[in-house]
Parts: structure tokens; sequence; C-alpha cells
């Protein structure tokens, strides 16, 4: 072991070490130190989260056996466990001055890089360790993992064919195909259509259908979609477009222009919004709403906060509107449990009627947004790896004339294909 290297661990750990042997009974050299026992005690103590009492049990062998290997270990999973990540950093160099070519410290020290996010570093760490052991499947799992992570898509998606052309049955590198499948797919063609069923059938089952085209243009995203209405024995038409702006990692703005000539929708429609991630999945914005109707106008304003907790995501989005001094407000809550990307299951509960939702009813006759409250069930799967299906029930209680109200139930299905 290199002297300098020796002496800079033990200026690192003397404290810790010195403090031990001051104020606690160290192992006489006339006991019987079973450190295989005391090794598993603190592992345990590591794997139910008491990090300090681990530590005290690993820097005592240390004091025992400076180059304890395991203790080094363990004191070093400990510290990435409380993100601790340069007091673990210490113990791994130590390790790896040693034991460089030790595949279980390799693994250790590409730990250390992907769990601090630098995944660069952790790129060339899994170099370093596929030097010693080519073609190892974990090292090169997590080595493409953080190509992905880094946008690096081409080079991943290269490191996934190699895999699967030594061994076309690997589980993870085909799942790993298919996350670089949908992270690099630019386009995206969806259909839709929403029938609303009412209450003893006192109106026609109303529809509205629409076809739209996304296309990623680099770090942005741009859509346009065609709207197709059948209410109230009317037939209508609607054009919209909608762009979502990068501005940053951790901000971007969302677009809505929409027009039509027909009175069941809104002849003109625009929409902007501003959305900032703050800290770790917590999600908020700020954005406002116009529709133009004949012959009044509708202005909102909106807000929300969405958290990612796990694979969970809700989200509670507000709308207020003021009129005629009054200030009118709706609100949409969401829970949606993540399965992957595009798999989820949800429930949406909502009070009012908000601009966002194309199903809302509009009554051609007043130009009114009747009011509403309802609860929605939502499924989204992705099938045979390009195809995306969606299917949405909801039941609402809606007013149509003051204090008159009727339920209805309303039934979506999607389709999208990515290419």
């Amino acid at each position: 072991m290199k002297p300098i290297f020796r002496s800079y661990l033990k200026n690192c750990c003397f404290i810790q070490i010195v403090f031990l042997l001051l104020t606690q009974p160290l192992f006489s050299q006339h006991e019987n130190v079973n450190t295989d026992s005391l090794l598993k005690e603190a592992q345990h103590l590591v794997n139910t989260e008491n990090y300090t009492e681990a530590n005290k049990i690993s820097y005592k062998l240390l004091a025992l056996n400076p180059d304890n290997y395991d203790a080094h270990i363990l004191i070093a999973n400990s510290y990435m466990r409380e993100k601790k990540f340069a007091e673990a950093k210490v113990h791994i160099d130590y390790l790896l001055n040693e034991y460089g070519d030790n595949k279980a410290l390799l693994a250790t020290g590409v730990n250390w890089y992907y769990w601090s996010e630098d995944y660069l570093g952790c790129v060339n760490q899994c170099d370093n360790a596929l030097i010693y052991y080519p073609n190892d499947s974990i090292f090169e799992q997590i080595k493409i993992t953080c190509l992905i992570k880094l946008k690096n898509y081409t080079y991943a998606a290269t490191m996934v064919d190699s895999m699967l052309l030594r061994d076309a049955n690997n589980t993870m590198a085909k799942k790993l195909q298919q996350q670089l499948f949908l992270l690099s797919s630019k386009n995206r063609l969806t259909i839709s259509t929403i029938i609303d069923f009412y209450e003893n059938n006192i109106i026609s089952p109303t529809q509205l259908s629409y076809i739209e085209y996304a296309r990623k243009i680099k770090s942005h995203t741009a859509i346009a979609r065609l709207n197709y209405a059948n209410r109230f024995n009317q037939d209508a038409i609607q054009l919209e477009i909608d762009a979502y702006i990068t501005a940053s990692e951790k901000a971007y703005f969302y677009y809505n222009m929409g027009y039509s000539r027909d009175s069941v929708f809104p002849h003109y429609r625009l929409g902007a919004e501003w959305y900032q991630v703050v800290g770790k999945g917590n999600e908020f914005s700020l954005g406002t709403r116009f529709l133009s109707f004949y012959p009044a106008d509708v202005f909102i304003y909106t807000a929300s906060y969405g958290k990612y907790i796990g694979s969970w995501w809700v989200n509670l989005r507000t709308y207020l509107n003021p009129v005629d001094n009054m200030l009118g407000t709706s609100a949409l809550f969401t829970v949606r449990r993540y399965c992957a990307k595009h798999n989820y299951i949800g429930l949406q509960l909502k009070s009012g009627v908000n601009p966002d939702q194309r199903a809302n009813v509009i009554d051609p006759s007043n130009n009114y947004f009747l009011q509403a409250t309802g609860v929605k069930l939502e499924y989204n799967t992705l099938f045979l790896q390009r195809w995306i299906a969606g299917l949405n029930f909801m039941l609402e209680k809606q007013e149509y004339f003051s204090n008159k109200n009727r339920n209805v139930f309303s039934a979506e299905f999607r389709l999208s294909y990515l290419f």
C-alpha cells in the first residue's frame, strides 16, 4: 500500500478512532474478538438504518486492523445511505488503492458515483470495472442507465445491441432497449373519442373526437390537433396547436391556441402557463386561459402543484374566473400510480368546470359553462412496444339550470402510436 495514501486515511479517521479508544472499552489483546460476529452485527445495523451504531462497531474493527476490508465497505455503504458522499469516498478510494480489481469493491465505487448523481463519473468507473470484468452485465447495465441519464441515447443503444447479440434473452437488456426506444421516439399519433350518456336519455349521447400529431424538436414538443364534436344536434370542428418549450432543466412553458367557426367551441382560445420544478419531485405552475365566445369572453387564471412520491404522482389544480366583481372557482385533484412511464392507473376528483378538459359541455344557446362535480377513473398502458392505449370512465353531476342537475356518464378511449 502506498504510504502517503495510508497516512491520508489514518488522518481522516484519527479523531473517530481516538475518541473510541478514550471513551469506550476497546477489545483487550487477551479477548477472543469474533470479528465475523461484529461485522454481521454492523451489517444488520446498516440494514436497519442505525448508521451511527454500525459505524461505531466498524471503527472499532479498524482500530484493531486499519486494513479491515469489510469494515471499510460497511462504513462506505453507511455513509452513502446517509448521503455523506465525501466521507464514503475516503474509504472507497483507500480500498481501491489496495484492492483495485475486487469486483464487490468496484461495484461499491460505481454505486458511489451513481448515488451522488455524478453520472459521467459513474460511466468512467464502469469502464474501469469492465477492464477487469469484460462484458459483465451488471456494470454494463449501470453504464447504459447513466448514458440514458446523460441523454447519450446513441451510445447507450449501441451497448444494448451488443448485449443482445451475446444473449438474445437478456431481460434487462430488452427493458433498456424498450426504454431507449420510448425516449428516442420523436413522433406520436393519437386518436381519441369521448361519449357522454345523459341520465334517463333526456339528451341524446354527445360525442367529442380528436386526432393529434405530436413532434419532439430537440427538447421541445409541438402538437397539432383536430377536434370534432357532435352535440345538441350540431356538428363542430376546432383546430388547436399546443407547444411545450423547455427553458431550462427545471422550467418549461406551455402555450395553446385554438380556432373554431362553430358555436359549440370557443371562437378563439389561448393559453399560457409557466412550470417550475423545485427541489426533488415538486412542480409548481401559474397560467391563464382565454376563451372567446359571442357575445362575451372568458378569462381564467390557473395554478397547480404536483408532487412525485415514489411511483405515485399527485396534482392539485385550481381555476379562478373573475366575472362581474365575483370570483368563480373550480378545482381538480389527480392521483396516479405509475408502473412505468406510460403505464398507470389514476383517480381524478373535480369540482366546477375547467377549460382544459375538452369533454366539458358548453351550452351553445347561451355559451354558459355548466357547473359540475365528478369522479374519473384512468387507465393507461403501453403494449407491443410502440402502442399506448388509454381508457377513462367518468361520472358527473352537472348543473344545467339554476338548482337543476343531471347525471352524466362519460367514457373515453384513446390510442397512440409512437414512431
